[in-house]
């Protein structure tokens, strides 16, 4: 399940709650979400794994502007981890 966090500039951002990956080791996963900036049909996307900050999915989101995502995620890593743990900072 992904839990809402924020718009901004256009884009929505949710995360999911805390995962156990097969290593056994915790992550949260990160959605930046907008609606295609040349008009067609459809979303610009990027996924982003915590804490190694991977960019593991994306389309439409130029380079400068993933940086500005990662960048974003890192800057508020603490809060998708606390409201991670709690099922979503509506639960927080």
């Amino acid at each position: 399940m992904m839990y809402y966090y924020s718009t901004r500039n256009g884009i929505v951002t949710t995360h999911s709650g805390i995962e156990i990956d097969c290593d056994g080791f915790e992550n949260v996963r990160v959605h930046f979400e907008r609606p295609r900036k040349d008009g067609g049909n459809g979303f610009d996307f990027a996924d982003i794994r915590l804490p190694d900050y991977d960019i593991y999915k994306s389309f439409g989101f130029d380079e400068d502007e993933l940086l500005a995502l990662t960048r974003y995620a890192r800057n508020n890593a603490f809060l998708f981890w606390e409201f991670a743990a709690k099922g979503g900072g509506e639960n927080a």
